[in-house]
């Protein structure tokens, strides 16, 4: 006898009636309150599910019905195998099938994150730092290592292009990896 199959209320309605600016605003409060006050990181991404999976942070997504002129946005609280919960949009939150979300999904997501060492920023050598820090803790870097030879091996591992630069995927696959005080989309511990 198979799994009996779960059944989700339709994301049409809700993406078909929200107001585009309004829900960019919601999505960004809605995420904003998961972290508390303090000033966060918007790092915009063109990606795909799994790797928001392993980014495991909240992200506002830009979504798009055929029926609609122009996208609107959902704020991406959880994301399990089969389900997702996302901001309404009006406050609330909404548990949706994500094959749905995903067929509504532009691939633009915006991850907002805390980031309390300054690596996000233009400064490489904050950037570098925070790389051979997290690098060393995972086991990728040893003293006196090669940091773009880690990089890339750490790259490969996480399902990075692995070019050995320490660019925004790279700077969030390390962050969502390491000790933080934030939320998560799993909705495990920080």
């Amino acid at each position: 006898m198979p799994p009996p199959t779960t059944t989700f209320p339709p994301l049409d309605p809700l993406v078909l009636t929200i107001d585009r600016a309004a829900s960019l605003r919601q999505a960004t409060a809605d995420i904003e309150a998961l972290w508390g006050p303090g000033p966060l990181v918007a790092t915009p991404l063109r990606t795909h599910l799994e790797q928001l999976r392993r980014f495991d942070l909240p992200a506002a997504l830009e979504m798009f019905h055929p029926s609609r002129r122009d996208t609107c946005y959902l704020s991406l609280i959880r994301l399990d195998d089969d389900a997702a919960v996302v901001g309404d949009g009006r406050g609330g939150t909404q548990r949706v099938g994500a094959r749905e979300l995903d067929q509504l999904w532009t691939r633009q997501a915006t991850l907002m994150w805390r980031d309390s060492t300054g690596a996000a920023g233009k400064d490489a050598a904050r950037a570098g730092q925070f790389a051979r820090e997290s690098l060393g803790r995972l086991g990728f870097l040893s003293a006196g290592g090669d940091l773009a030879a880690a990089v890339a091996r750490f790259q490969r591992d996480a399902k990075l292009a692995p070019d050995g630069v320490v660019g925004q995927r790279t700077l969030l696959a390390l962050y969502s990896l390491g000790p933080h005080d934030g939320p998560r989309l799993s909705g495990g511990p920080s």
